[in-house]
């Protein structure tokens, strides 16, 4: 994969404060190799953490998955080493109970711009 710094795949956009990016991670818990009698202590904190990096700015949206067990996370950082540093305070990825199945930067969609 190709870091987030890539110019090719980060442009700059009016709409992000200075070099900051959306992201976004895709999660899947570790089924079946935990039951949920294994998280069930893990979600309480789980949720501060993830509601922390919202009120911090590090997270813009999260979102449960419609199709498999698990969640979305959209993200505004600087790069991928940022992104990867708040996933780490996460608690069920510090337990190895959940996979971040990708990191995917996502540029602005043009159709809603002036045209050129």
């Amino acid at each position: 994969m190709d870091s987030l710094d890539s110019a090719r795949y980060l442009p700059r956009h009016p709409s992000h404060e200075g070099d900051r990016h959306a992201v976004l991670c895709p999660a899947q818990p570790q089924h079946p190799k935990f039951s949920d009698a294994d998280f069930a202590p893990l979600l309480p904190p789980e949720s501060e953490r993830r509601k922390a990096l919202y009120v911090q700015g590090a997270v813009r949206q999260i979102w449960n998955r419609g199709d498999i067990p698990g969640s979305g996370m959209m993200f505004e950082a600087a790069d991928e080493k940022e992104v990867r540093g708040h996933l780490a305070t996460l608690p069920l990825i510090e337990a190895g109970m959940m996979d971040i199945t990708a990191i995917v930067p996502l540029n602005p969609y043009p159709g809603f711009g002036p045209k050129r």
